[in-house]
């Protein structure tokens, strides 16, 4: 197995990896990274037809391609796309469609779906396939793993924040958020301070969702240094 560390984007974009399980823990962020993606190919005139399909949505057992019959269909968040036409695009021109949030398909219907993404990728050679899924419940008792790779995806986990892109993350945030230079110096330095002082909450910060949370939480209030009562505030946050 290769260990080794790489940026996700340099892995999405890089020509050998045209089949890709992108795995990460809750707050790692796997659903705004193809957010992303999908923004950055339908921005640039030069990228081939971007889909990105949220999982859960999808109806199982509708007969053929559940995907396509998905996206012919559309809901309230995806237009409706003619299905001869796409099926005949995604048979001869290059794609990349991205399958959101595989851990979110109910447990009854996970392992038709898993079927249906590879027979899809099977089909459509020239679409280039992204999954994203939670860990938990992927390896665990679980066939999916083995089924991916025998039908040629690679499988790579996303890593928590290091303390260099902690950094960076709060200098970037506190950037979008203050347009005063004293106040984005001032809400930064605490933010970055309670992080130092608290192992508590440096270890919740190396996650992307929770930072956020703080960061915001930071902006009207220390932060607490019992890791139960910062999970509360966080919760109480997403809550609001």
């Amino acid at each position: 197995a290769n260990l080794s560390a790489r940026p996700v984007l340099e892995l999405i974009e890089s020509a050998t990896n045209r089949r890709l399980v992108i795995l990460g823990d809750p707050g790692l962020g796997k659903s705004t990274l193809l957010k992303l993606i999908a923004l950055k190919w339908a921005d640039d005139p030069t990228r081939s037809l971007t889909i990105c399909v949220e999982l859960r949505r999808v109806t199982p057992n509708t007969g053929g391609d559940i995907f396509l019959n998905y996206l012919a269909n559309g809901t309230d968040s995806t237009c409706c796309l003619p299905r001869i036409e796409l099926h005949e695009y995604l048979s001869h021109h290059n794609s990349i469609v991205l399958f959101d949030g595989l851990d979110e398909v109910a447990d009854a219907n996970r392992n038709d779906t898993v079927s249906q993404i590879i027979r899809f990728a099977k089909d459509y050679a020239f679409a280039r396939v992204v999954v994203t899924t939670r860990i938990q419940g992927y390896f665990s008792g679980s066939t999916h793993p083995d089924e991916f790779r025998d039908a040629g995806f690679v499988q790579v986990t996303l890593q928590d924040f290091s303390d260099t892109e902690i950094e960076r993350f709060i200098e970037l945030w506190h950037q979008e958020v203050f347009t005063i230079p004293a106040e984005r110096a001032r809400f930064s330095l605490r933010l970055q301070t309670a992080i130092n002082e608290s192992s508590a909450i440096s270890e919740l910060a190396a996650n992307p969702l929770l930072l956020t949370l703080m960061a915001i939480l930071n902006r009207n209030q220390d932060l607490p240094r019992d890791r139960a009562k910062l999970y509360e505030r966080c919760a109480e946050l997403l809550l609001k």
